[in-house]
């Protein structure tokens, strides 16, 4: 068996959760054949980085997007391997100007935003200005413990710029979100 290259022995080696026989990559085109397969696959047990990938191509973007579409998916460390395991799904709903302003005066927004503009020195991180500062989102982490490190400092106009810089790219407030999430919005949290 040494003597056999990498890929072949990667290709022999058996899933966690015992399968007797490997199984291989998908010859699935469209995405959501991708995402079904991916989903089955999951809801029988927990499945490795490595055999995600071997599963269906691109298989940490299918698990991308399940995760966008609800679907709670954790990477978890079992036995000392990376591991994806399916939690569920949760419903989601569309966010509406409305709401996205009420994040903006939650708790927690007034909270991370005065501790980003205190790290930055209360100037703006692009030009130097200290008037009319906004802190910008890099990828609208909201409520998570990283948040602090997805802001930057920035006065109106360089904020301006920089949306104008990245429109039609995934920088925006996401469209959807978990009911639990909408709810700690409307509570102020």
């Amino acid at each position: 068996m040494m003597d056999l290259p990498l890929f072949e022995l990667a290709s022999r080696r058996s899933c966690l959760v015992g399968e007797s026989e490997p199984y291989q990559r998908q010859k699935i085109r469209n995405e959501e054949g991708k995402r079904a397969e991916m989903l089955q696959r999951l809801s029988l047990a927990p499945l490795t980085t490595f055999d995600a990938e071997r599963l269906v191509h691109r298989g940490q973007a299918t698990i991308g997007s399940l995760r966008q579409d609800g679907h709670v998916i954790d990477l978890e460390k079992i036995d000392g391997v990376d591991c994806y395991v399916y939690r569920g799904k949760r419903t989601l709903i569309k966010v509406e100007p409305s709401l996205q302003e009420l994040y903006y005066q939650t708790r927690h927004w007034h909270s991370v935003s005065a501790q980003r503009r205190e790290k930055d020195s209360f100037t703006c991180q692009q030009c130097g200005s200290g008037e009319d500062l906004n802190v910008h989102h890099w990828r609208y982490r909201l409520f998570e413990e990283s948040v602090l490190h997805d802001l930057m400092t920035l006065c109106r106009d360089c904020h301006r710029s920089v949306h104008e810089a990245v429109k039609g790219s995934q920088l925006h407030f996401p469209r959807t979100i978990t009911e639990e999430l909408a709810e700690r919005i409307r509570r102020g949290e």
